[in-house]
């Protein structure tokens, strides 16, 4: 992975929810953990989906109370149900089931609560919270599980019924459209009959944000790229004398006041910093709030004096969303200044929307498509909401379309300096940090084999961007590679015996990566086999 500012990039992210989308041809089939999951995570069901999944038989009692909970209605008072052979517990459940046309009695007056659901007797309940009517000559009871199925829910009817079954049919409805036009879970979103914060961590949190409006790319471009910075950084004075920035690269306002984001990255290694907005007026960084290293992150500040001593009512800003609200295939759009061609605009879709940076699962980033080149690092992913859900920071550079942005919520949940400080006050710091690194081995004296491989793990300190190097006094008796990095500060050297001799492994920071005499060494002997 490459990160991008001189070889590091940016973006600006829309996502494009699928609260428009045309309706889902086919069933939405996951796993039945997965869709319990997810209707225990918004209060459909009660317990774990382990606890539900193995609780027996589906009953008709049981069919009637995670139906109208799907349904968003609230449970009627117990002395509303007329049924005698109900439990307490699910009587206003069923009295709500039966006013709603979802189910009713038995010929005899009974509910039959405890009698176990077949697949048309749950989907005929289901299609009737969905807005359809069999009564009116909407579907069959016999012919309910294909109708069901042409609809994207299900494939069919099922001869043996079970939870899981019930799960994935109700699972599937969620993404379907209710008979009144919107998809049942965006009905639930809406009523609030699910929270924001239930549908968010889950399968379906795109949905989170689809009762905000929608704009296109043309009118992202226009709400958002006036927020768009271009930012200039300088090793030294002497670099901004003789004009020779480090490099170019960008960042967003995220309020009026003139607070902004951008990548750790584009300051790291530079003392002087410099904000270009869109209007022409340029403005020196001198304030950074908030910083981190780790996650490429920093938040900045800058006066509305500029250099030439113009002033700015207000800023124009780009809304501060939520990226755990993010999902893969959501259409987005780059705006950032990509080989210093300012302005750019590109779409693409979300990859992921979790993707773990360097195997770190604290380290979680965005995996996107749109098109990106050196100097966007720093642009805001922003979704069709008009509202930033990350910092653009990362490319792999062995594949095509893999693009990597920060959440934004890391910024947003974390408590700002203090004091601020400037670029050349962190450039120390972190100068300081770099120059007291250290390196260590998991074993620092090994025996192998010849043919033989052994996997030691490395383990650093360096606070920021980090490359090692290795060395080995005799190339024919060990031949080294690096593996993936496990962590931000650990990853594992292979060492493969070659023949028989002693050798060392020497392990070190490359050239001004972190200090320049740590160092661990593996001596390393090797026997014939």
């Amino acid at each position: 992975m490459r990160s991008c500012f001189k070889k590091h990039l940016a973006l600006l992210l829309a996502v494009a929810i699928l609260f428009a989308a045309a309706p889902f041809a086919g069933a939405a089939i996951t796993f039945d953990e997965t869709a319990a999951g997810t209707l225990s995570d918004l209060g459909i069901i009660s317990g774990s989906a382990e606890e539900w999944l193995s609780a027996g038989a589906l009953t008709r009692e049981d069919a009637a109370v995670m139906l109208v909970k799907a349904s968003g209605a609230a449970a009627l008072p117990a002395s509303a149900c007329k049924f005698g052979d109900v439990s307490d517990a699910a009587k206003g459940f069923v009295a709500t089931a039966a006013a709603l046309g979802i189910c009713a009695g038995q010929p005899d007056g009974t509910f039959a609560g405890s009698r176990a659901v077949s697949c048309r007797d749950f989907c005929t309940m289901l299609l009737r919270m969905l807005g359809y009517d069999d009564r009116r000559g909407d579907f069959s009871w016999s012919a309910a599980p294909a109708f069901a199925a042409s609809l994207g829910i299900g494939e069919g009817d099922i001869a043996a019924f079970t939870r899981a079954d019930a799960a994935q049919l109700l699972y599937a409805a969620l993404l379907t459209r209710t008979v009144s036009g919107p998809k049942l879970i965006e009905r639930l979103c809406a009523s609030g009959a699910i929270t924001r914060e239930a549908i968010l961590g889950t399968p379906l949190a795109a949905y989170a944000d689809c009762l905000k409006p929608v704009y296109t790319a043309e009118e992202i471009f226009e709400r958002c790229s006036a927020a768009v910075l271009c930012i200039t950084s300088y090793e030294d004075e002497k670099a901004l004398a003789d004009e020779t920035p480090y490099g170019t690269s960008t960042g967003f306002f995220i309020d009026s006041e003139g607070t902004a984001l951008i990548c750790y990255h584009q300051i790291e290694d530079c003392r002087i910093v410099r904000a270009k907005a869109a209007d022409g007026r340029e403005y020196s960084v001198d304030a950074v709030l908030w910083y981190d290293s780790l996650r490429d992150l920093a938040v900045i500040k800058l006066s509305k004096t500029c250099l030439d001593g113009r002033t700015v009512r207000a800023f124009p800003y780009i809304p501060v969303g939520d990226s755990d609200a993010l999902s893969p295939g959501l259409r987005v759009y780059t705006v950032s200044n990509p080989l210093a061609l300012y302005y750019s605009l590109s779409e693409g879709i979300i990859s992921s929307q979790g993707r773990l940076d360097m195997a770190d699962p604290d380290y979680p980033v965005v995996q996107f498509t749109s098109d990106i080149s050196s100097g966007s690092s720093g642009g805001p992913l922003i979704t069709c909401h008009g509202e930033a859900a990350g910092v653009v920071m990362a490319y792999y550079p062995g594949g095509n379309g893999l693009y990597l942005a920060v959440p934004v919520n890391f910024a947003t949940g974390s408590s700002f300096f203090a004091s601020p400080l400037t670029p050349a006050e962190i450039y120390e710091i972190e100068q300081a940090k770099k120059l007291a690194s250290t390196i260590s081995v998991a074993e620092s004296d090994i025996t192998l084999k010849v043919g033989e491989t052994r996997r030691v793990l490395v383990t650093f300190d360096c606070p920021s961007s980090v490359s090692l190097s290795f060395s080995t006094d005799d190339l024919g008796v060990v031949l080294c590679v690096w593996g993936d990095f496990e962590s931000k500060h650990t990853i594992p050297i292979l060492i493969s015996a070659e023949e028989a001799g002693e050798t060392n492994v020497n392990i070190y920071y490359t050239r001004g990566h972190g200090n320049p005499d740590a160092e661990a060494v593996i001596h390393v002997t090797v026997v014939d086999g």
